[in-house]
């Protein structure tokens, strides 16, 4: 049993197993305007930010020092107390938006109002509705904006990017490795706006000491975790990753080797799998902006899981350059940021904005194109910016994101025999048939290394039983009533089928735990094999659900025995809105990232689904999980070009 996961926790792994994914969801875009009641919004000023300031003086060859720097931010501060002022006397009323920061026992550490001068020159303020038009109409205010709601973007991927070609002649993957004959990451800290990162997880090196909070004294800096050197938590009653999206994505891109589970989901057994993130030597600032306590959206009228207000991740960013913190202690600087979050925004959206001028404050700034693909112009903010780099999720091999089937020859195996042909690769396949994509579910075995092939039968729209003709054969399901694809995958094996196949258009499935191999297959596909079936028929209907093919097929691991990485269906496409920029920048392994995520979060419930002795991974698909891959691979090239 996991203690800590709580009674709303468990409400979202319900959902979750019921097949709902975590994507890109959409964020609202305007501002309530009628009268009574409040609202948060982002006033923008007209004033340049310090560090577009701060570009424009050294492009134009002079140079800005770190006082001269915090003069200007001092200004900028000084004109924003005047604005405040003004709009006290104009008779609105309004509060600063401000968060409380608890110390790790709980007790108050500071308040940090969400005012911004280096990246953003602007405040978020809590409003009358009422009062909106005249703010915008003051002469120091550029724009109003709404405080929209982003949201978090839900092994072998590492060696795929090939990172560990940099990496020394023995690589340095934990934290007692200090040989410096490669580029593995030292001297370079990551910033992982996200949910928080859990600093007490084998990948991060398993060290409880907690790390540096954002708002305390350096002084308090000296015995704090080695790894996760700074947090500064904005979001939420916990300072903990309730949710483990960032403790996820945090492993990715500078995880410590650890081993996870293999196929048999035991750890310390022969299969385990070794994995570390892309620049394992790397530090990590953890900013929590990504609410663990808002669940899914939808028909059950709740909020949103992982919901992330821009106010808060523009203070994220502005924390992330500052050499000083918001209480004016020196602290670190990030030299990578990474954003696994996003909106639906054009590169005017104040976190645009404030994401690309962390760009040009010295950061290298990494953010998920987003899930809403795969229609063209559905790349968001703060991935439209200007200046960071948007990550768009492609496959890779160790994924299995893409199988394949084949149709065979009716010789090719007796029309008696049943249970599973594999080897199959060498059965003769038909004329008349391409090649079909299909998309193995997570959480179901792989298809055989050596092909998997018989006979399929029919399985639409069944009672409580399914067809007794399912049993030693490949189950091809065009419609059950409850279409989860845990339950199709599930009620396949109870049925005696050695393999299901799901007409779906879902190209990144999950099975959640399944015990045969489990796959989708588009609906076009779908329907070449439906009407395969029979000889016989004019295909004008289909056959009767329970009929046996007279072709067998055969499921394969891979769609070629070359292997091409595609775009994820998920993933964002661009151009981003207005000027039209080419978007997404790169693209980076997104389908089945295995990686870290605390046991006792909403994600480590599904892995203890998986492998309930070690819910300490588990496999994610998502533009979340590619942006961290390009992230870790900037803190390479960083520290191996430190110009």
């Amino acid at each position: 049993m996991l203690s800590k996961i709580s009674k709303y926790r468990l409400v979202l792994v319900l959902l979750i197993l019921a097949g709902m994914s975590f994507a890109i969801l959409r964020s609202a875009s305007t501002i309530a305007t009628a009268d009574g009641g409040t609202t948060t919004v982002i006033v923008e000023f007209r004033d340049e930010p310090a560090a577009v300031y701060k570009a424009k003086s050294e492009k134009s060859g002079a140079a800005v020092s770190d006082e001269a720097l915090q003069n200007y931010r001092g200004g900028l501060r000084a004109r924003q107390d005047q604005f405040l002022q003004a709009l006290a006397a104009s008779g609105v009323s309004y509060t600063v938006k401000s968060h409380d920061i608890k110390n790790y026992d709980g007790s108050s550490a500071g308040n940090v109002q969400l005012r911004y001068t280096l990246v953003y020159n602007g405040i978020a303020l809590n409003v009358p509705n009422s009062s909106i038009a005249a703010i915008e109409s003051m002469p120091e205010v550029k724009q109003v904006h709404p405080n929209e709601m982003l949201y978090t973007m839900l092994s072998t991927s590492v060696p795929y990017i090939q990172a560990p070609q940099v990496y020394g002649k023995a690589a340095e993957l934990t934290q007692f490795d200090d040989l410096r004959e490669g580029y593995e990451g030292q001297g370079i800290n990551i910033s992982v706006i996200d949910t928080g990162i859990d600093w007490t997880h084998p990948m991060f090196g398993g060290d409880p000491v907690p790390p540096r909070l954002g708002v305390a004294p350096v002084t308090t800096a000296v015995n704090t975790n080695k790894k996760v050197i700074y947090y500064l938590p904005l979001t939420d009653i916990g300072i903990e990753d309730g949710f483990g999206h960032g403790t996820h994505v945090g492993s990715t891109a500078a995880g410590y080797l650890a081993q996870a589970p293999g196929a048999d989901g035991l750890p310390g057994t022969a299969d385990d799998v070794r994995l570390h993130g892309v620049a394992p030597q790397a530090k990590l600032m953890s900013y929590k902006v990504c609410s663990d306590i808002r669940s899914l959206p939808g028909s059950l009228g709740l909020p949103s899981v992982g919901g992330c207000e821009s106010a808060d991740t523009i203070m994220a960013l502005e924390d992330s350059v500052s050499p000083f913190t918001v209480t004016l202690q020196p602290k670190p600087v990030a030299h990578v940021i990474n954003m696994s979050l996003g909106g639906a925004g054009g590169p005017n959206n104040p976190t645009a904005i404030a994401a690309s001028n962390a760009a040009l404050a010295g950061a290298t700034v990494v953010a998920s194109s987003g899930n809403s693909g795969p229609n063209d112009g559905t790349t968001g903010s703060p991935a439209a910016g200007t200046h960071v780099i948007s990550v768009a999720a492609n496959t890779h091999p160790g994924g299995d994101a893409v199988g394949s089937v084949d149709v065979l020859q009716a010789s090719a195996i007796n029309p008696s025999v049943t249970g599973a042909v594999t080897p199959a690769k060498s059965l003769p396949a038909a004329s008349g048939f391409n090649r079909s994509k299909i998309y193995p579910m997570a959480g179901a075995p792989s298809i055989p290394a050596g092909s998997l092939a018989q006979r399929y039968v029919l399985v639409n729209n069944p009672t409580t039983t399914w067809p007794a003709s399912v049993r030693g054969r490949i189950a091809l399901v065009k419609k059950v009533t409850a279409p989860t694809f845990a339950y199709v995958s599930n009620m396949a094996a109870q049925s005696g089928a050695v393999g299901v196949i799901f007409m779906s258009a879902t190209q990144n499935p999950t099975a959640v735990k399944g015990t045969i191999p489990s796959a989708n297959i588009s609906p076009a596909d779908g329907e070449i094999l439906v009407d395969a079936i029979s000889s016989t028929d004019d295909n004008s209907i289909d056959p009767p659900s329970g009929a046996v093919s007279e072709l067998p097929i055969r499921m394969n691991k891979a769609f070629s025995d070359k292997f091409m990485g595609e775009m994820a269906n998920f993933s964002s496409r661009g151009p981003v809105r207005g000027l039209g920029q080419i978007k997404p920048d790169i693209s980076a392994p997104g389908v089945k990232v295995l990686a870290a995520v605390p046991p006792g979060s909403v994600l480590g419930a599904l892995a203890a689904v998986a492998s309930p002795t070690s819910p300490n991974y588990y496999a994610l698909d998502g533009t979340s999980m590619s942006s961290p891959h390009a992230a870790g691979a900037v803190a390479l090239i960083k520290q191996a070009h430190l110009d």
